[in-house]
């Protein structure tokens, strides 16, 4: 399940972590050294990237990666 809350108390989105902007990065927080598949996600917006350049966002494959899962989990 995804989410985005911008209220006053979670300043954020969810898709923030996906950000990769060097040293600062979400992905190298000690809290998130245990997550993984940032690969898949990274290797599927490229795909997206090619053919839409500039339209897709990394939440844009974590939603459409969830609506896969459910899919394919409900088959």
């Amino acid at each position: 399940m995804d989410f985005c809350d911008d209220s006053v108390e979670f300043q954020g989105c969810d898709g923030s972590i996906l950000i990769d902007n060097g040293p600062i990065s979400e992905k190298l927080a000690p809290a998130h050294q245990g997550l993984q598949g940032f690969d898949v996600i990274e290797d599927a917006k490229a795909q997206f990237e090619f053919v839409c350049p500039g339209v897709v966002s990394c939440v844009d494959i974590v939603a459409i990666a969830d609506i896969v899962c459910h899919v394919i989990l409900s088959t």
